[in-house]
């Protein structure tokens, strides 16, 4: 069985609140049976129909032709052109799955698409936009003047969902400076998934162990810790 990203604000987003709860159906459906490509092979409207449980017409699919989540690249072939950059960022040849993806879209004659030129790594570290960058810069900046911060309702509750659940994790108070806590903030508004994923964060981050023992929270929220762990690029590390 296949396991994927999925974006769990996904109901926060206007045009998939927009979609009917049929339309929403289907495009979970097209979203779990593409191949590892973003691909959907042999298209089937009865098959789908069948699974789904009721009736699917060609009509419902030009919906999302329509707002280019989809293109057709046969009758019975669609590909989703945003899938590779969501579940994979930048494809790299040396990587084995990622070759295999590019090989795939070299066999369906995709060519020159976003996902294969866009500086993006995977959905935990894909480079922000513009302006989540000046949203960056500007709850770092705060650093200068940390003792003047006023943090939001909001930006607090993300600040204490995280000591929480380190509290729980390691049976100790969090004390997080102000430093950690506007990177955190800085984590979260940019990566809003990161959230939800804490309690994955920080249950690996109590088990990783380098060669000169324990990292630091500075490490975690103020050096990119925080990805390289979500990526699983720490997980050799976790004892």
């Amino acid at each position: 069985m296949a396991k994927r990203f999925t974006d769990s604000n996904k109901f926060n987003d206007s045009w998939y609140r927009r979609l009917s709860p049929l339309h929403k159906v289907i495009w979970e459906y097209i979203l779990s049976e593409c191949n590892h490509a973003g691909i959907l092979k042999d298209l089937d409207l009865e098959l789908m129909s069948f699974k789904i449980g009721s009736t699917i017409k060609q009509e419902d699919l030009e919906l999302f032709k329509k707002d280019g989540r989809i293109i057709f690249l046969s009758e019975t072939i669609l590909y989703i052109p945003k899938f590779i950059t969501f579940q994979y960022g930048n494809l790299n040849p040396n990587h084995k799955v990622h070759a295999s993806v590019i090989r795939e879209l070299e066999k369906n004659n995709i060519k020159d698409i976003d996902t294969l030129s866009l500086p993006y790594t995977n959905p935990y570290t894909r480079v922000k936009d513009k302006d989540k960058e000046k949203d960056i810069d500007k709850y770092m900046d705060m650093e200068t003047n940390i003792d003047i911060i006023n943090f939001s309702e909001k930006e607090k509750e993300y600040i204490n969902v995280f000591c929480n659940y380190y509290e729980k994790v390691f049976n100790k108070k969090c004390y997080l400076g102000k430093q950690e806590q506007c990177a955190l903030i800085s984590i979260i508004k940019t990566e809003p998934s990161v959230l939800n994923d804490i309690p994955l964060l920080l249950e690996k981050y109590s088990r990783i162990h380098f060669d000169k023992g324990h990292i630091t929270l500075k490490w975690l929220l103020l050096n990119g810790g925080w990805s390289s762990i979500l990526n699983g690029e720490c997980d050799r590390q976790i004892y």
